[in-house]
C-alpha cells in the first residue's frame, strides 16, 4: 500500500493537476487546511451537495480507495484508514459524522468527499476529470 503522503499527492495530481503549486500549497497543503479545500476554494470544477450524492450514488464501481482524514497540520499530513472498499452509498458515509471520508477511483477519474463541515454547506463533493 502506498503512504499516506503518496496517495494524498496522487488525488492532488489526478484532481488538481491544473490548479498552481502556489495556490495549493496556500489553501491545501499549509497547516491546518484539508485536500477537499481544491473544492472549497472554487480551484476544481465539482458538483456539490445532493447533486454529488446522486452522481456517487449512481457510479457503478467494484473498488474504490476509501480514506479518511486528509489533512495537513504541523507535523504534515494526516490520513487514516487507508483501504480499498466495495460499492457504499452516500447515505452510508453520511452517517460518519464529523469525518472526512474520501472515496476514490483514479483509474475511473473520479472522487467524491464528504466532509466534517456539511452541516456548515460544505459538501459532499464529485469530481469527475472529463
Amino acid at each position: 500500500m502506498q503512504s499516506p503522503e503518496e496517495i494524498a499527492e496522487k488525488w492532488l495530481s489526478v484532481f488538481a493537476g491544473n490548479v498552481s503549486e502556489e495556490l495549493l500549497n496556500a489553501h491545501v497543503r499549509k497547516p491546518g487546511n484539508l485536500l477537499w479545500h481544491i473544492f472549497s476554494y472554487e480551484m476544481v470544477e465539482c458538483l456539490e451537495k445532493d447533486e454529488a450524492r446522486k452522481a456517487f450514488d449512481a457510479l457503478q464501481y467494484e473498488n474504490a480507495l476509501y480514506f479518511t482524514d486528509g489533512y495537513y497540520s504541523k507535523n504534515g499530513l494526516e490520513m487514516q484508514m487507508v483501504k480499498s472498499t466495495g460499492k457504499v452509498s452516500s447515505a452510508e458515509l453520511s452517517r460518519h459524522e464529523g469525518w472526512d471520508i474520501y472515496i476514490t477511483c483514479f483509474e475511473q477519474g473520479w472522487t467524491y468527499v464528504k466532509t466534517h463541515e456539511e452541516e456548515c454547506g460544505l459538501g459532499p463533493y464529485f469530481c469527475r476529470i472529463k
